[in-house]
């Protein structure tokens, strides 16, 4: 059964609902701010209002802000995200060829991580693939066309531009793999290690 394409009314409404989000949890902040700043406060009864406050932005993101996330990607630009993916806010997603991007069930995507799918150089789209429970770390970027096997860890910074066999961690630019034989558990938390 095809999927109905998203009218340009219904992606605006989309928007307007993630960016409402957005502001409640910027609110949340405020308010968070404000009470840590009164005077009336105790340092005690501050710490344990910040504490309240900083459980309830958790609780939004974790629940409500990245399924949205990542419904949009699916929904309107049609990118293949598993399941229970954490992508972060600030994660850049080719847009070029949205349809190449394709990150699987349980994997993590930090700040400011770049997912290329397009070679602007030799003309091509590509596909470009991260595999099932895998952490990519901050500032990491994933080439275009290039495969991350299950249960790989990328260090923040690394340059991938090769394929990186299932259970490696990689660090540095140009990537390495300086670790094989790993496994993890959801969003790319370490279990054991084999080898």
């Amino acid at each position: 059964m095809a999927e109905k394409a998203l009218t340009a009314e219904r992606q605006i409404t989309i928007l307007i609902r993630i960016n409402w989000i957005a502001a409640i949890l910027g609110v949340a902040y405020r308010t968070q701010m404000w009470f840590c700043s009164s005077k009336i406060l105790t340092a005690k009864s501050r710490h344990l209002q910040k504490k309240k406050i900083t459980k309830l932005r958790t609780f939004i993101h974790k629940y409500f802000i990245v399924h949205a996330m990542r419904q949009y990607y699916k929904k309107v630009h049609g990118m293949d995200i598993g399941e229970n993916s954490r992508i972060s806010l600030s994660v850049k997603l080719d847009k070029t060829n949205p349809k190449g991007v394709h990150v699987g069930k349980h994997t993590a995507l930090a700040f400011e991580v770049a997912v290329l799918t397009h070679d602007f150089i030799n003309g091509k789209h590509v596909d470009t693939y991260i595999g099932d429970y895998c952490f990519i770390g901050a500032r990491a970027i994933i080439m275009p066309g290039r495969r991350v096997g299950n249960h790989c860890i990328i260090g923040p910074g690394a340059v991938v531009m090769k394929d990186v066999p299932d259970g490696s961690v990689v660090i540095g630019n140009p990537s390495t793999v300086v670790e094989r034989g790993i496994k993890t558990a959801a969003w790319g938390k370490r279990l054991q290690s084999v080898a």
